[in-house]
């Protein structure tokens, strides 16, 4: 992507919408819930718990739009699990979202350098995420 508004316009149309989302009903915050258990499954064997790292954070709040979002210091994010990641993205979650933020800090004065969407079908980035794929993903 170009852009970080061309990514962004991007990921809202790929993603499921809140219509589709709120159709889910009550389900929805299980298959969320299975979801986030699911994602830390991969990622704590390989960066340890969010909770208190300085490397990860994954947002618990529960918004009800089929979004997951997880922060990490820029270096520290684990490329090899982008493929298992998209993986859980089926069934019921299909039409859900990881976000991946990437920030030279966790802190609260961190600086954003870049994110992805990871998609049932595809993965959208901004430049500097998209070049850190090309690198480790495809290499």
């Amino acid at each position: 992507m170009s852009s970080e508004d061309v990514y962004w316009s991007e990921m809202a149309s790929l993603k499921g919408t809140h219509e589709f989302f709120a159709d889910q009903g009550d389900a929805h915050g299980e298959i969320d819930g299975n979801l986030q258990e699911a994602i830390e499954g991969l990622l704590v064997p390989l960066v340890g718990p969010w909770e208190s790292s300085d490397v990860w954070f994954h947002n618990q709040d529960f918004f009800g739009d089929g979004v997951r979002q997880l922060t990490f210091r820029a270096g520290e994010f684990p490329w090899q699990v982008v493929v298992p990641l998209q993986n859980l993205l089926v069934g019921e979650a299909a039409r859900f979202c990881i976000f991946v933020h990437f920030a030279d800090t966790l802190g609260l004065n961190g600086q954003w350098v870049g994110t992805m969407g990871i998609l049932e079908y595809e993965v959208v980035a901004t430049p500097y995420v998209a070049e850190m794929l090309n690198q480790h993903v495809h290499a």
